[in-house]
């Protein structure tokens, strides 16, 4: 169940009419977090086909202070997106740093049908990160501009065939 704190503000009911259509475009899953003027914090559950899919919305301001004048906030989205019991062995590593690439290996190249698929997936959408190993897939997307839904339902098209 979302938590939402009610505030007479137009960025609250941004917000909240935001995550209704994300709950009601995923209806399959269940959801639960908060929700405020400045920001959410949302994590969907759900199994797919005996896939399990994890799913968080992410909204926060970042303030930085002017020396004479104030300046604006900055709202940064985010939305991961994970599913487990993938019929893959294969491994792929999009978006890391030196120091994740030490813990997850070195990104790769796209040389399978799936690898290739998830490469242009992680062009298109903008992808942060995305790794794929043990049958495990997990992505990063911020300030995301698509619907978090056509990310999401996108993204496991690749692995209902």
């Amino acid at each position: 169940m979302i938590d939402y704190q009610t505030v007479d503000s137009p960025f609250y009911e941004a917000n909240k009419r935001f995550l209704e259509t994300c709950v009601a475009n995923l209806s399959s899953f269940t959801f639960e977090g908060w929700c405020n003027a400045y920001g959410y914090d949302v994590e969907g559950r759900s199994t797919i086909k005996q896939i399990e899919v994890f799913l968080q919305l992410k909204k926060h301001q970042t303030t930085q202070n002017g020396m004479i004048v104030p300046i604006d906030a900055h709202d940064n989205t985010e939305l991961h997106i994970e599913l487990k019991a993938l019929n893959t062995q294969e491994q792929l590593a999009f978006g890391l740093n030196w120091f994740q690439a030490l813990l997850f290996g070195k990104q790769s190249d796209s040389k399978t049908e799936i690898q290739k698929k998830l490469s242009t997936f992680a062009r298109e959408f903008k992808v942060d990160q995305l790794t794929l190993k043990n049958g495990i897939l997990k992505l990063k997307v911020s300030n995301c501009p698509e619907k978090p839904e056509k990310v999401f339902n996108e993204l496991v098209a690749f692995f209902q065939d």
